[in-house]
């Protein structure tokens, strides 16, 4: 699923939250889509001064950051579930889109997609 506006994957971000399990330690984050994208961006988060990959990649606001310093506007996002133990701070488990087919659960994404309007013509 493509998204276009950061706000949107903040706000989908913020209400898949409540379904996550605790226990076991899962969250979500923004990040690129593409493989080398995602890899560089990962590398910038964890390079951040006085946070853990954990506190940066749960902050919208430092996601943000990363992304308008080190990257294209219009690169493609998206959202990722990754689980946090004590020994590590990043296991990626899916991108969203995916955790959620193969966990059957009930969340509509299309809600979050910025929708492109097609002109007619007249």
């Amino acid at each position: 699923m493509q998204y276009t506006s950061f706000d949107r994957l903040v706000k989908c971000r913020y209400d898949f939250q409540p379904t996550i399990e605790r226990e076991k330690l899962l969250y979500t984050f923004i990040a690129p889509r593409d493989k080398k994208s995602f890899n560089r961006f990962i590398s910038k988060a964890g390079e951040q001064p006085t946070f853990s990959l954990y506190a940066v990649l749960n902050s919208n606001d430092l996601v943000e950051k990363i992304l308008q310093k080190y990257f294209q506007l219009n690169i493609e996002l998206d959202i990722y579930i990754a689980s946090k133990d004590s020994v590590s701070n990043l296991i990626l488990l899916d991108l969203l889109e995916t955790f959620i087919l193969k966990n059957n659960i009930d969340f509509n994404l299309a809600d979050y997609v910025d929708k492109v309007e097609s002109k007619s013509k007249k």
